[in-house]
């Protein structure tokens, strides 16, 4: 009897390293972004000169490199300086202060009862091990909108450290949203102010080398063309400059010519998984929205093409104006929905859920 996977391995191969189309992969370079990683880099080098780091804001629309361009800083920084003790978290996974300071504990060697431990007897731990340690701590807030309302003293402790603590550490707060610090504590906004950097969308030029250069990273030679290469960095161009939808364009069609026993990747490949490509992506996102977001996105989405008006969003979600405003920018920053018309002078903005 035949065996499926050996004749699924008799097939077409079309990657070299599949790795490099994950959403953790990190590459040697970060294309489009020099200037960028020069500034992160200039904000965080007084840690190699027994000096205090700047924090920074770094917003941006969705797939814009931040991340990516953060953690390539930090490991450069690591592998230049012992002084640096780098905190990456994503703040979809801990929303919280006391889930923040429990995923910083464990980072930094602590163990953490699951129930039971007051925040300041864990805020006094941490600290204590940092000061023995004699490293400056860099903590990453990835998604750092996510954290709202009385959580975001947590911002107030890290920043703050030096002040109350006597200890050195970076903060780096990476945000879709470019209105953030309108919603922060004006103390937190005050020592954020050091520093706020923006990552714009990438142009369609900056689009095609980063695919071009993923392509050759984890494709074989001879797996795909130049106007593949063309046609998934104009899809990722089309949809908010996101390098991310155009790498995953790219890592899909591979899987469809796979599939299909071939060794180069077709532009059908390309055009029969671009449905999948953005419906996965805004599925995610959507799973990963608070209670109040994702009930906004629904309502919106009910109302079809015509789209809905920020009057009846407010009346079904029943918050203040000023709220419900700073929850449609962040989902419209996400990609979730787009305004459909201005209304009345601006003020009754339409909405529609984005197709």
């Amino acid at each position: 009897m035949s065996n499926v996977f050996r004749e699924l391995a008799e097939g077409g191969s079309i990657f070299r390293n599949e790795d490099a189309f994950a959403p953790e992969y990190l590459p040697e370079a970060i294309l489009g972004r020099e200037s960028e990683v020069k500034e992160l880099a200039f904000a965080l080098r007084p840690i190699s000169e027994n000096r205090r780091p700047q924090s920074v804001v770094v917003y941006g629309p969705p797939g814009t490199g931040k991340t990516c361009s953060v953690r390539h800083v930090l490991a450069q920084l690591t592998d230049y300086t012992s002084r640096c003790f780098p905190i990456y978290l994503n703040c979809w996974n801990y929303p919280s202060r006391v889930s923040v300071l429990c995923k910083v504990a464990e980072e930094i060697g602590m163990f953490v009862p699951r129930r039971g431990v007051a925040v300041d007897e864990i805020w006094a731990e941490i600290v204590s091990v940092l000061k023995q340690a004699k490293k400056v701590p860099v903590v990453v807030l990835d998604e750092a909108d996510v954290v709202a309302g009385d959580e975001q003293g947590i911002f107030y402790d890290f920043l703050r450290m030096r002040e109350n603590e006597g200890i050195d550490v970076g903060v780096m707060a990476i945000t879709n949203r470019g209105d953030v610090l309108a919603q922060l504590d004006t103390r937190i906004r005050s020592s954020f102010l050091q520093s706020f950097m923006e990552f714009k969308r990438y142009t369609p030029a900056q689009l095609k080398e980063i695919v071009k250069e993923r392509a050759r990273e984890g494709l074989r030679a001879g797996a795909y063309s130049e106007e593949v290469i063309g046609m998934c960095s104009a899809f990722g161009a089309k949809n908010g400059g996101d390098a991310r939808i155009a790498l995953n364009l790219l890592w899909l069609a591979g899987r469809n010519a796979e599939k299909e026993g071939r060794e180069e990747i077709t532009t059908e490949d390309v055009d029969s998984v671009k449905g999948r490509v953005l419906e996965s992506m805004k599925n995610d996102r959507i799973t990963e929205l608070e209670d109040l977001d994702r009930h906004i996105v629904e309502f919106i989405k009910k109302a079809g093409s015509a789209g809905v008006g920020t009057r009846e969003i407010y009346d079904e979600i029943g918050k203040n104006e000023r709220t419900v405003r700073l929850h449609l920018g962040k989902l419209e920053s996400m990609g979730l929905i787009e305004v459909a018309s201005s209304g009345e002078g601006g003020r009754n903005r339409v909405f529609r859920f984005r197709t």
